[in-house]
C-alpha cells in the first residue's frame, strides 16, 4: 500500500473507527511530517495529506535503468522510391479517415507486390495506426522491413505487431490479447489442428469475451476434426459461446449435434403432400425445453425483431443449422423451399431467418440462389446481406447480370454497389460503372448520396480506367474530389512500376 492509499483508507473509515498514524517514508517527506505538532488524528490526517499533495506536485526524480538494446538486423528489402514515399505522406494528410485507410491499404499492397518497404520515418505513425486497423496487419508485416519489426519489439504499444508475435508459440501463452488473436488466426490458416490444440490448453482460463473471439477463428477451415473440442464447448457457462458452438456444429456434416437438431426440426417443419402441390407445414414448439439452453437457445424473445416466443424458439433452431442440410432433409431445392415458405403464415420470419442462417454458415451455393431469386427491388439489399457468403468473383458476376437490365441505378443503389467491394473492382465492372456515371451526374445533381458515393467510388474503381474520366471535373460540377482521388491512385500505381 503506498502513502496515498494509506491516507485514503483512513479518510474513508474515519479516524474515530481506526486510529491514524503517519506512514513511514524513506525520503524528505518524513522530516516534514515529523514537524506536525498536532496530536489530533483528524488534523494529522488532513495536514499530512496536504503535505503529501504538495510533495507529489513538486515532482520526483525518475529511476534510471540500464537497458541493452540489440540493434536492428540489416534490411533485406529496398526502400520505396522517393515518389512512392511522397504518395504515402500525402495519404497521411487525407482528412477523410475511411478514404485514408483504403488508400493506405492499396499503397501497402503495391509496396508488397513490388518487394519494397516503408520509409523509416513513416514507421511510427503506421505502427500506431495499425492498432485500430487489423486488416492492415498482413500488408504491414511484409512492408515495414527489419527496422519496423525491431521498433515493434521495443514499444509496448506495438508489441502485438512484432515479427515474433506471429511466429512464436509462446505468444499465445504470454502475449497481449491482440497478439494472441493474431497468432491464433495465422496458426489456424497454416496448421488448423495446432490452433485448436492451443485453444484447448487455455480454454478454461479465458474470459467469456475472449472465448467468443477465439472460437470465431475456428470457422476458418472448420472440419469434423474440430467436433470433439466443440462438443466440450457446449458445456460453456457463456450463452453466446454455446450459441456460436452450436452454429459451428450445425455446419459440420455428420456431427452428432447436427443430426440431433435436424431430427428435432423434423417435428416443426415438414413437407405435406397435397392433392395438387406439396406445401410446407409449420408447427411451432409448444414448450421451452431446458436442454435447448446447451445450444444457446434463449427462452425470452427479444423486443426487436418482434415475434412470439414460440416463433422465436423455432427461429433460433433454424439459425443453428446450415440451411443446405435442412433442405436436403426436406428433399427440396432452394427454389421449391422459397416458393413454399412464401405461402405459409410465417413467410417473413422464415425468409429473414433463411437469409441470416445462410450468412452465418456461409452457404455460398444457397446464397447465389437467394440473390438470383430475389425481387428486382430487393436485389441489391439481398446481395449486400449475403456478400460475405459469396466469393468476390461470384459477387461481381451477379452484379454484372443485374446491371444489364438496370442500366440507370440511383445514387443510393450506386452506394450499395460500392459497399460490396472493400477492395479494388475488376476492369470490366469499373468500365461498366464509369459508363453509367455521366448520365447519373447529369440527371441527379442534388441527391444526398451523390458526394459520398463518388468519393467511395474513387477508391475502388480499377486505376487504369482513369483516363476515361479525366475530363469529368470540367464537365460536371462537384466531381473535383472524385477526380483528385482517382488521379492520385492512377499515379500511385505508376510510381511502383
Amino acid at each position: 500500500m503506498n502513502e496515498w492509499e494509506h491516507f485514503t483508507k483512513h479518510a474513508i473509515l474515519g479516524t474515530g473507527r481506526q486510529p491514524f498514524s503517519l506512514p513511514n517514508h524513506q525520503g524528505p517527506l518524513s522530516k516534514l511530517w515529523a514537524q506536525l505538532e498536532t496530536p489530533a488524528s483528524e488534523e494529522k490526517l488532513l495536514h499530512g495529506a496536504a503535505l503529501l499533495t504538495e510533495y507529489r506536485r513538486a515532482g520526483w526524480q525518475p529511476p534510471t535503468h540500464e537497458m541493452q538494446s540489440i540493434p536492428s538486423q540489416p534490411e533485406m528489402l529496398p526502400q520505396c522510391t522517393a515518389k512512392a514515399a511522397s504518395s504515402l505522406r500525402m495519404i497521411w494528410q487525407e482528412d477523410n479517415r475511411d478514404i485514408q485507410t483504403r488508400l493506405l491499404r492499396e499503397w501497402l499492397y503495391l509496396a508488397r507486390t513490388a518487394g519494397q518497404r516503408v520509409p523509416f520515418e513513416m514507421l511510427p505513425p503506421l505502427l500506431d495506426n495499425a492498432k485500430k486497423h487489423k486488416k492492415l496487419w498482413p500488408l504491414l508485416l511484409d512492408t515495414i522491413g527489419q527496422r519496423g519489426h525491431w521498433l515493434a519489439k521495443l514499444n509496448p504499444d506495438w508489441q502485438y505487431f512484432a515479427a515474433e508475435v506471429l511466429g512464436d508459440k509462446d505468444t499465445f501463452t504470454i502475449g497481449s490479447h491482440s497478439a494472441r488473436l493474431a497468432y491464433l488466426q495465422q496458426c489456424r490458416a497454416t496448421n488448423p489442428p495446432q490452433a485448436r490444440e492451443l485453444l484447448a490448453t487455455s480454454w478454461q482460463q479465458e474470459a467469456a469475451q475472449e472465448r467468443q473471439e477465439f472460437l470465431a477463428i475456428l470457422w476458418n477451415q472448420l472440419s469434423l476434426a474440430d467436433a470433439e473440442f466443440l462438443e466440450n464447448c457446449l458445456k460453456d457457462r457463456s450463452q453466446t459461446v454455446r450459441q456460436i458452438t452450436a452454429q459451428m456444429l450445425g455446419s459440420l456434416a455428420d456431427s452428432r449435434l447436427l443430426k440431433q437438431m435436424l431430427e428435432r426440426l423434423s417435428h416443426y417443419i415438414r413437407v405435406k403432400k397435397g392433392r395438387l402441390k406439396p406445401t410446407l407445414e409449420i408447427n411451432l414448439p409448444t414448450k421451452y425445453d431446458q436442454k435447448w439452453a446447451q445450444e444457446g437457445i434463449k427462452e425470452k424473445s427479444p423486443s426487436y425483431p418482434k415475434m412470439g416466443e414460440k416463433a422465436w424458439w423455432l427461429c433460433q433452431m433454424l439459425l443453428r443449422v446450415r440451411p443446405s442440410f435442412l433442405l436436403a432433409q426436406l428433399e427440396l431445392s432452394a427454389e421449391s423451399y422459397l416458393r413454399m415458405l412464401y405461402k405459409t403464415d410465417f413467410a417473413d420470419m422464415l425468409y429473414d431467418t433463411l437469409i441470416t442462417a445462410t450468412k452465418i454458415h456461409r452457404d455460398n451455393l444457397l446464397a447465389i440462389t437467394l440473390v438470383k431469386k430475389s425481387k428486382a427491388k430487393d436485389f441489391l439489399n439481398t446481395l449486400s446481406q449475403l456478400a460475405e457468403a459469396l466469393p468476390n468473383v461470384e459477387r461481381e458476376r451477379l452484379l454484372q447480370e443485374y446491371l444489364k437490365s438496370h442500366k440507370s441505378p440511383t445514387w443510393f443503389q450506386m452506394n450499395q454497389i460500392v459497399g460490396l467491394f472493400p477492395g479494388r473492382m475488376s476492369l470490366n465492372l469499373s468500365q461498366r460503372l464509369i459508363a453509367i456515371l455521366p448520365q447519373l451526374l447529369k440527371h441527379n445533381k442534388h441527391d444526398s448520396y451523390r458526394n459520398s458515393t463518388l468519393t467511395s467510388l474513387a477508391v475502388v474503381l480499377a486505376p487504369n480506367c482513369y483516363e476515361s474520366i479525366s475530363q469529368l471535373a470540367a464537365e460536371h460540377f462537384g466531381t473535383e474530389d472524385f477526380v483528385r482521388i482517382y488521379r492520385f491512385r492512377s499515379q500511385m500505381i505508376k510510381e511502383f512500376n
